[in-house]
């Protein structure tokens, strides 16, 4: 393997901003997989976003392995994107890697990471990232879940992962790029404003900005990070917030997407029956109808119907 010797100069230097919101069983695992990457030229930037049983964990392990890196201990919780935001105002390093304080680095994740970011000449990069396994809490595959791109090829059979591949399909369609496996370009972050502090989950609002930019994604087909799916955790809990969330950011960026997808128009779909009162619906039916050109009055006398049932049920289970 080539040396990454923190005496060579010619090597990015890779901020890694590692957030920890109540992961004490799981944050010292996470520490090591960062400590044990091979790609010695990193800067290690840790967020303890409550005041928990973390803190002295952290502490600990910072003076056990004499580790050099910043400890910010937040008074107040704050989102996902803030922290972000918080750990890239701290940080000096020109990629930079956000990450989970449950989740696992593959020890070349790094490495590849960044040789794949210098190989490329001429293309305006925003992030280089990879494929993920995910995992349960107790270190074990989720049954029935393949790989992130494993399942994402089955549901878009088309997608490849080269240079010149399309993102507009996709980023219309879903959020094809795993969170958690992502190096992100400082200067292109910079360039869009940062996260949008706006919004609870910071990934796909980012993908989409960067796309809209003009950035390329760059891919290591490869598993580099194990994904820890927790009950309770951002991705696997339903809440209206999340939906609306999406809502505006595909309304937001449509000059950039394909408008007739049809995953497009469901997402869509679903933020305008979230939408609360009457007349709140029938605006944002006006802005659909906008948005999509959709002369088919079927579209919308099944979203009317499906408008009053909705409420219908919510109601019954209101006076129950």
């Amino acid at each position: 393997m080539e040396s990454n010797s923190l005496e060579n100069p010619s090597l990015p230097l890779v901020s890694i901003i590692a957030i920890c919101h109540r992961h004490a069983q799981y944050v010292l695992q996470t520490l090591d997989s960062i400590r044990n990457q091979t790609y010695a030229q990193v800067e290690l930037i840790i967020i303890n976003n409550v005041k928990d049983d973390c803190e002295p964990l952290i502490r600990k392990w910072i003076k056990d392995h004499q580790v050099d890196c910043e400890f910010i201990q937040n008074e107040s919780a704050l989102s996902l994107t803030k922290n972000c935001n918080l750990g890239i105002s701290r940080s000096s390093g020109s990629l930079i890697k956000p990450i989970s304080c449950d989740d696992v680095l593959i020890p070349d994740l790094i490495y590849l990471q960044v040789k794949m970011l210098n190989s490329v000449s001429g293309v305006k990069a925003g992030l280089c990232y990879s494929d993920m396994v995910f995992i349960d809490q107790n270190d074990k595959p989720l049954p029935g879940h393949a790989s992130f791109m494993t399942k994402l090829k089955k549901s878009f059979p088309n997608y490849t992962q080269s240079e010149s591949f399309d993102y507009r399909q996709l980023l219309s369609a879903t959020n094809p790029i795993p969170a958690p496996s992502v190096l992100y370009v400082k200067s292109a972050i910079a360039e869009v404003g940062g996260f949008d502090e706006d919004l609870d989950i910071e990934d796909y609002s980012m993908n989409l900005a960067l796309f809209a930019h003009g950035f390329k994604f760059l891919f290591i087909d490869k598993v580099l990070v194990r994904y820890r799916v927790l009950d309770g955790s951002l991705s696997t809990v339903f809440r209206k917030e999340k939906f609306y969330q999406n809502y505006n950011m595909l309304k937001e960026y449509r000059h950039f997407l394909d408008t007739k997808n049809s995953h497009y128009r469901w997402k869509l779909w679903k933020g305008i029956l979230l939408m609360p009162g009457f007349l709140g619906f029938l605006k944002e039916l006006w802005q659909y109808f906008k948005i999509t050109k959709d002369f088919n009055i079927v579209t919308y006398l099944r979203l009317l119907v499906r408008y009053i049932l909705g409420t219908a049920k919510k109601s019954t289970v209101t006076r129950i």
